[in-house]
């Protein structure tokens, strides 16, 4: 089960048992194919400062677990799983001293990381999403956050972090939802903003990204806006269409900065044709808002100054 620092096969922890460890070697590794889970008051932890880093290749999963806390840097290519069963309190906490990094993960699909409601997740350093998607349905605290390109967030959780910069793709909720951002954040030309409408209500049946900061859009990013399916578990494919009047308030931040036009950053996406509509920006307070309005004549899609379409936006 676990030979010069790689564990194997499957390692099942369960009723308030422990493994505490230090590994002689530099890396100790939940290996490919191989699965540590962590149920009730059990407990997966200490890389110490002397044993170096943790590589999960495999899963590791995170139950109901009062705290595990890991040294140095944490390095995920197939998945972690940080979880508290539903109705519970206290949640599940994972301490990882200096960095986490999370990479490419085909194994388990696209999440790399999922950390469930009422679960916390503290990096020391720099948390780090490459080519994976982190999953955050509950509070993230990390000195910066990096998502690169190809790398993902999404959830309706909460990230405290001072600086965080999307060079990917940040997806508020699980479809749709609601993403709080407590820091600065910046969008970098790599980066998009994908906001799905499916309803009038905020945080629920469209996305919204609340930053408690700054939030810069350099030139070139993007916010990528999305007709859904309110219901698509009815197996009826029938796109949400908004009416004139409907206002979507999808972004808010403390200073708004972007290079530009700030229209020229939205692009539509799932447009049915034929809609006589018009979309046009406006910035209550300290939001950014889209207002829908009516278009007569010929059926298009208007947006802000001048864009216009024939309804089918690529």
């Amino acid at each position: 089960m676990f030979s010069d620092g790689v564990f194997t096969g499957l390692v099942l922890l369960e009723n308030g048992a422990n493994m505490v460890f230090e590994a002689e070697s530099d890396l100790v590794e939940v290996g490919l194919g191989a699965a540590v889970i962590i149920e009730g008051s059990g407990n997966f932890h200490k890389v110490t400062e002397a044993s170096g880093n943790l590589l999960i290749a495999g899963l590791l999963r995170l139950f109901n677990v009062p705290e595990a806390t890991y040294a140095n840097d944490l390095l995920v290519s197939g998945r972690l799983n940080i979880e508290e069963p539903p109705g519970s309190f206290g949640g599940t906490t994972v301490r990882v001293m200096n960095d986490l990094k999370l990479f490419d993960s085909g194994l388990f699909g696209s999440v790399a990381l999922k950390v469930s409601q009422d679960s916390s997740l503290h990096v020391g350093n720099r948390f780090e999403i490459g080519e994976s998607t982190a999953m955050i349905d509950g509070v993230v605290h990390s000195g910066s956050v990096d998502i690169s390109k190809g790398g993902s967030l999404c959830g309706d959780g909460t990230i405290n972090g001072q600086k965080i910069a999307n060079g990917g793709r940040v997806k508020p909720g699980g479809s749709p939802g609601a993403l709080t951002l407590n820091g600065d954040y910046t969008q970098t030309p790599t980066g998009v903003l994908e906001i799905e409408l499916g309803g009038l209500q905020a945080g629920s049946e469209y996305d919204q990204l609340v930053v408690n900061g700054s939030a810069t859009f350099e030139a070139g990013t993007e916010i990528a806006v999305t007709l859904i399916d309110p219901n698509p578990s009815d197996c009826l494919e029938q796109l949400f269409v908004p009416q004139a009047g409907d206002t979507f308030d999808f972004l808010s931040a403390e200073q708004l900065i972007f290079d530009g036009e700030f229209s020229d950053l939205v692009r539509f996406t799932n447009v049915p044709l034929g809609l006589n509509l018009g979309f046009e920006l406006s910035f209550p307070g300290n939001m950014v808002a889209l207002e829908v309005t009516e278009v007569t004549g010929t059926p298009t899609l208007v947006f802000g100054n001048g864009f216009e379409g024939d309804g089918c936006v690529p």
